[in-house]
């Protein structure tokens, strides 16, 4: 990844007018504010329990969880085992 502060890795990438635009590419432009733009009016979040569709074992102790939607903020993850099966 480049380095912003000091601008590309590669010797010779950025123009010499602002180190951080890489050659062939123009320089960044100041522009207006774009008017008439509001937030999209959508409800709060709320606390909301899915359970899984589908569990799939990737390998020793990795496992791929679909819940069949799309999952936004956190996660409380519940694990069920049985008595003889050791947890990690």
């Amino acid at each position: 990844m480049e380095d912003l502060k000091r601008g590309p890795s590669t010797p010779g990438a950025s123009t010499t007018a602002n180190p951080l635009t890489p050659r062939g590419w123009s320089a960044p432009a100041v522009k207006a504010a774009i008017t008439g733009a509001a937030p999209l009016a959508t409800a709060n979040m709320q606390l909301a329990q899915h359970t899984a569709t589908t569990v799939t074992k990737l390998g020793t102790g990795h496992y791929l969880i679909d819940f069949g939607t799309t999952q936004v903020g956190g996660l409380r993850l519940y694990i069920t085992k049985r008595r003889e099966t050791a947890a990690r």
